[in-house]
């Protein structure tokens, strides 16, 4: 009986070793994990500031295309009522030329 409960407190000291060595390769891994997951969000965050720039640049960029065509539409207009005031200006002079605008 007394050889059977020494076998029983080997085998339990030997299972209590394994979770110690199964607990401090868990911690380890947590570790490394947590390493590697502040390396990632260290990445994130400058991908982030990269992704306003490029949203910045865009919305400017937006802008002043904006402009370009309130530029452009008004200096069409202004050629059209040139055109249409050097077509009445023709006509009363009694010279019809054709003139095409866009």
């Amino acid at each position: 009986m007394l050889l059977v409960k020494m076998k029983q407190l080997e085998a339990c000291e030997e299972e209590k070793e394994q979770w110690i060595l199964y607990a401090n390769k868990a911690d380890k891994q947590v570790g490394e994990e947590r390493i590697a997951y502040d390396k990632l969000f260290r990445q994130y965050v400058s991908l982030e500031g990269v992704a306003t720039d490029f949203e910045n640049k865009y919305r400017e960029e937006f802008r002043l295309h904006q402009e370009t065509k309130n530029t452009l539409t008004i200096q069409i207009d202004k050629k059209r009522t040139w055109i249409k005031i050097a077509v009445g200006s023709l006509l009363v002079n009694g010279t019809l030329i054709y003139i095409m605008g866009r």
